[in-house]
């Protein structure tokens, strides 16, 4: 074992399969169609999960009358809570971004009282599920239906473990490690984990389920270059097949699956249940923080042992950028310190080139702090849409004058830098997980972004949306045609989206999916199997 002990956390998820092997593609049933179960399907459903079916509505729905639910009281909470990520979470029908709530329909806070309410993508139904009990029955609702969900947020829970053995494997294996039930917050997750003096590779929004789609997608991470992806730290998944059998998925049971589920996306595999995930010991958890402007040494500063966040909002808002960096280090302030000095030296046209820059550091006491201090939910309770390709060092080096262009160019729009690759994420086999092979090469994640307001026209959307799917593609073009795309933070319309997200493996994908959801139960935009 090497200096730094690893720690595991147990995930569960549930999977939609049928004994047969055949994938038969069937026309989903949706609310108020002849298809749809009937009212006392639905009530007896009801009984058996202890009265836990729900009929979520966009959390705008108390502000406006034609749905009958309008309520000041109510409203007045919604509208001063707009933005507030946690009471977002705590809403079954709500989602962080408005564009995943009402699609190309529309329920909005600001709209007047008498403006229609559309449910949207909101699902028509949903269990607010307690138990594993009501995951289990809620998989094996009668029908091919569509418009239902799973709200996990009340499966709550964090438990240590002195010791675990992923099922089937050799006792020699067992690591201490933690047990992640998915209705916790990852801020949740890092608070429990700085308790016991170990950090966990997570996401960078604090209020996402930290056993959701973030795993399931790859899982970026800040402090992925020293410690390598979400995916990378899965030791074992238990899953809740659609026959109401719990499978459990490690690298000694259930492989394909486990392969599968570590980066193969989000709803297309099934509704997960908790975790199991390495961890790290934090034996000098000093971070420190740098904010600079430059877009041109990123692959500079990602060598020299660093991560983080750069941002450009659109032209003419504010400054042109905000880079945190924060130093890969575990091994204290002497380390840190080192790196300063490189990176001084890197940026040192900058600071000479007579531009207004402000510099300034900051140091941590735990990544805990860092992340409760310096981490804050962006884009909350607003129109936004994003997308973009992962870039390599060639890409970073060679091509760093066409990246500025396209992050600046657009008055509309802004874009990101996630320095979340390199270092440990390339050390990693590419074909060991489904996460698609590219990230073991790349070092940054380059995301555009654009938004609208209430009042912006149906062709202003549509518009806006096809001039991101077209910046995106200029872009895969100029770089690299076979560059990937980080599924959690994808275009929608994305146009070479097998490609894009999972590139070779998606053949292997799509097979595992045909075994083990045959009727293509679990179903989402362009997820594996959409397409059948």
């Amino acid at each position: 074992m090497d200096r730094f002990t690893r720690l595991v956390s147990l995930a569960s998820l549930v999977l939609a399969a049928s004994p047969q092997h055949t994938f038969a593609a069937t026309k989903k049933c949706t609310a108020g169609q002849a298809c749809w179960p009937s009212a006392d399907t639905w009530a007896t459903f009801n009984a058996s999960i202890g009265g836990r079916l729900v009929a979520p509505v966009p959390p705008a729905a108390v502000c406006h009358n034609d749905r009958g639910l309008y309520d000041a009281a109510a409203c007045e909470v919604a509208k001063a809570n707009w933005t507030n990520s946690f009471w977002r979470a705590s809403q079954v029908g709500a989602y962080e971004d408005l564009v995943w709530e009402n699609g190309r329909q529309e329920c909005y806070i600001d709209a007047p009282q008498d403006a229609p309410c559309q449910q949207g993508l909101v699902p028509s139904l949903a269990t607010a599920a307690q138990s594993s009990a009501d995951i289990q029955a809620s998989v094996k609702i009668p029908g091919m239906i569509s418009s239902f969900s799973i709200w996990t947020h009340n499966l709550r829970g964090i438990a240590f473990n002195n010791s675990f053995t992923p099922a089937g494997c050799p006792a020699s294996g067992s690591s201490p490690g933690i047990t992640i039930q998915p209705g916790e917050h990852w801020i949740d997750v890092y608070k429990a984990a700085d308790e016991q003096g170990v950090i966990v590779v997570g996401g960078a929004a604090r209020s996402v389920g930290a056993a959701g789609g973030w795993v399931l997608g790859g899982g970026h991470s800040a402090l992925g270059p020293l410690y390598g992806m979400g995916v990378d730290n899965v030791l074992q998944f238990t899953v809740v097949t659609a026959d109401g059998e719990e499978r459990t998925a490690n690298a000694c049971s259930e492989q394909d699956l486990f392969w599968a589920l570590r980066g193969g996306g989000g709803s297309a595999f099934g509704q997960r249940r908790h975790w199991r995930h390495h961890l790290e010991w934090s034996y000098h958890p000093r971070h420190k923080l740098h904010h600079d402007q430059s877009r041109q040494t990123l692959a500079n500063s990602e060598q020299g042992g660093w991560s983080g966040y750069l941002s450009a909002p659109p032209s003419g808002q504010g400054d042109p950028g905000a880079l945190f960096i924060q130093a890969n280090s575990p091994f204290g302030a002497e380390v840190a310190a080192g790196n300063y000095t490189g990176v001084n030296a890197t940026f040192a046209s900058l600071f000479n080139a007579g531009s207004n820059i402000s510099t300034t550091y900051y140091a941590f006491p735990t990544y805990y702090s860092f992340v409760d201090n310096v981490i804050t939910d962006i884009a909350i309770g607003v129109n936004s849409i994003t997308g973009g390709r992962l870039l390599d060092e060639d890409a970073l080096t060679k091509k760093a004058a066409t990246l500025v262009t396209l992050s600046t160019v657009d008055p509309a729009g802004g874009s990101i830098f996630h320095m979340v690759a390199g270092g440990a994420v390339s050390k990693f086999a590419p074909d060991s997980v489904s996460l698609h092979p590219y990230w073991r090469k790349a070092i940054v994640s380059f995301n555009f972004g654009l938004s609208w307001g209430t009042n912006t026209t149906s062709i202003i959307k549509e518009a806006l949306r096809k001039s991101l799917t077209t910046k995106i593609q200029v872009l895969a073009h100029l770089i690299d045609d076979d560059a990937a795309s980080y599924t959690n933070e994808a275009d929608s319309q994305e146009p070479q989206w097998r490609k894009a997200f999972w590139g070779s493996h998606y053949p292997r994908l799509l097979e595992i999916k045909k075994k083990v959801d045959p009727n293509n139960v679990f179903t989402c935009n362009r997820c594996v199997g959409s397409e059948l």
